[in-house]
């Protein structure tokens, strides 16, 4: 969703929206629900794109009185966004462990293998923290 603030598009990430109370669905999912979750999860994101672009066709959002009335508008493309590829961090095990770091490219297919490997203490930082008070006359 955007909505031009200051005259830029703000993007919210969904993990940032928040459902209003009486909106949860506590019931627990039938089987077929569940199964039909896991293969729409499992989508491909080229079909599931398609999806997406019916749904808001489908909802015709762009004719909807309520979203021009509150000055919201819902495009029927994709947000572009700068992104970047993190590198994969070197991991620190235990003493007792086979080898003491793995490396990026000790990866398998994205994952590393754990096995004989402890997991290391995780180190404390203990940081000193001051409060500036001032007194007024």
């Amino acid at each position: 969703m955007t909505k031009k603030i200051r005259k830029e598009p703000v993007y919210m990430p969904i993990d940032v929206l928040k459902i209003d109370g009486n909106q949860r669905y506590n019931t627990k999912l039938s089987d077929t629900q569940t199964s039909n979750m896991i293969k729409f999860a499992v989508t491909l994101p080229k079909e599931r794109w398609a999806a997406v672009q019916q749904g808001v066709r489908l909802l015709n959002w762009q004719n909807d009185p309520y979203l021009r009335h509150y000055g919201l508008k819902v495009s029927s493309d994709a947000a572009k966004v700068q992104a970047r590829i993190l590198p994969s961090p070197t991991v620190h095990f235990g003493a007792g462990s086979k080898e003491a770091t793995i490396k990026p490219a000790d990866m398998i297919a994205g994952r590393w293998r754990l096995d004989g490997v402890s997991i290391a203490n995780p180190f404390r930082r203990y940081f000193k923290r001051y409060i500036l008070l001032e007194t007024v006359h």
